[in-house]
């Protein structure tokens, strides 16, 4: 390392505040292809540094040593030659510069620059084509932070820096690169980080649909897509929903269900997209499909409630009719009737009553509720005994009595399943 106040450059010089972290990284190049830029910025305050004393010239690690060596390297940079370019052109002296550093390095440097939690003023003086490139390198490495540093949120650090405006074509392209990237297993496309710059393109305008090809022999690739869509979660749904509804007429079960526990992940936001609630409404016909469907239609709040409640009332099919009462649960009061016309239902199965009433037990156990499940206790049926059972054990409050009597009486039922679970229950009214 050179001296204070002798500085040196094979490749690069850099000027470094004294004790602390470096200021400027100035990348030179001897011999040819030079560009002059007018001292400016960063630059003019380090060469004003150095005339007030307060830098000094330092030669990095690994560069030459020797005054030959040096020599044989190309022109060096003295200190008195820098403050004489700045003296004799009144502020506007210029160096040679190499503005086309490579990819690597400007991540580094871009990196460096995010440390220090402001976005890089040098960054205005790079041209659109390498900003671009930079940018489309660090979205596929799933560099968030140089990133961040290039795509500020602040509108003034963004006109400081001449910021680079993504524009769809860019945005499609990165995506659909990232996204092939992420087919070979030696990409870290798991990464939070590689999720974030899905996220970042998705919510800037890249579409969707290019990570859900409709290819029958994609199915692999859609569901790396759903999955990975899914665990975005509420974030990405207002841009996600329609790509991903479209899912739900996969050939493939696989692919349908996927779609369903993406939406379900997505949110009630999903509700918002045109075909998602109808075809969920749709697979509630569909065996493979059913509950998955039943579970997403409940995450779509009020629009999958009130689908769920036109198929309780027009379907015959049992099955269906369950998974109904399943996503009704999520409704609340407004939902009541439905399903205790369900609950006394003498002529229906036992698992359909009994998943009526796990669903009004998940809205509230009240008074009306409590006089049904004591009624239930009766019944032939040991599915809606044990249903009834499960759900007095949740009664607190003023119901707790009733529930507690109740459960007393069951206590010797005739079938082991159901007693040993009103002693659970009746454990658990007590503790409350």
């Amino acid at each position: 390392m050179a001296p204070p106040g002798h500085g040196v450059g094979q490749d690069r010089l850099e000027l470094q505040l004294e004790g602390q972290l470096p200021c400027a990284v100035l990348p030179l190049k001897h011999g040819l292809d030079f560009e002059a830029v007018q001292l400016g910025d960063e630059l003019e305050l380090a060469v004003a540094q150095l005339r007030a004393g307060e830098v000094s010239l330092m030669r990095l690690e690994g560069e030459a040593e020797t005054e030959a060596e040096c020599e044989a390297a190309g022109p060096v940079y003295q200190r008195e030659e820098l403050l004489a370019a700045r003296a004799a052109s009144e502020g506007c002296g210029k160096l040679p510069i190499l503005q086309q550093s490579s990819e690597a390095e400007l991540l580094e440097l871009l990196e460096g620059a995010v440390l220090a939690g402001l976005p890089p003023a040098w960054w205005h003086r790079r041209p659109v084509d390498t900003k671009r490139q930079v940018l489309a390198t660090a979205l596929r490495a799933g560099n968030m932070p140089a990133v961040y540093a290039m795509q500020p949120e602040s509108l003034q650090f963004r006109e400081a820096i001449a910021c680079y405006e993504p524009d769809g074509e860019f945005l499609a392209n990165v995506l659909a690169q990232l996204w092939a990237d992420s087919a070979e297993p030696t990409k870290a496309w798991k990464s939070p980080a590689a999720k974030e710059a899905v996220e970042w393109l998705l919510l800037r305008g890249a579409p969707c649909a290019l990570l859900l090809p409709e290819e029958p022999e994609a199915l692999k690739t859609r569901l790396r897509a759903l999955r990975m869509l899914g665990e975005l979660g509420p974030r990405v749904a207002s841009v996600a929903a329609a790509s991903v509804a479209g899912c739900l007429r996969d050939p493939e079960a696989k692919g349908r269900m996927a779609a369903c526990k993406a939406l379900e992940q997505l949110g009630e936001a999903c509700a918002a997209a045109p075909r998602a609630v109808p075809r969920l409404a749709r697979l509630l016909h569909d065996s493979e499909c059913c509950m998955m469907a039943a579970d997403a239609l409940r995450a779509m709040g009020a629009s999958g409630c009130r689908a769920a409640a036109e198929a309780m009332r027009e379907e015959e099919d049992h099955m269906i009719r369950s998974a109904c009462c399943h996503v009704l649960a999520a409704g609340g009061r407004p939902y009541r009737a439905e399903l205790l016309q369900v609950l006394q239902d003498e002529g229906a199965p036992g698992f359909l009553r009994a998943a009526a009433a796990k669903a009004m037990g998940q809205q509230e156990i009240d008074r009306e509720l409590c006089v049904y499940l004591v009624d239930l206790l009766e019944s032939e049926d040991p599915t809606l005994r044990l249903a009834a059972v499960g759900l007095l054990g949740d009664a607190r409050g003023e119901h707790a009595k009733m529930a507690f009597e109740a459960l007393a009486s069951a206590l010797d039922d005739p079938v082991e399943f159901v007693s040993e679970a009103a002693t659970r229950a009746l454990n658990s009214v007590t503790d409350a």
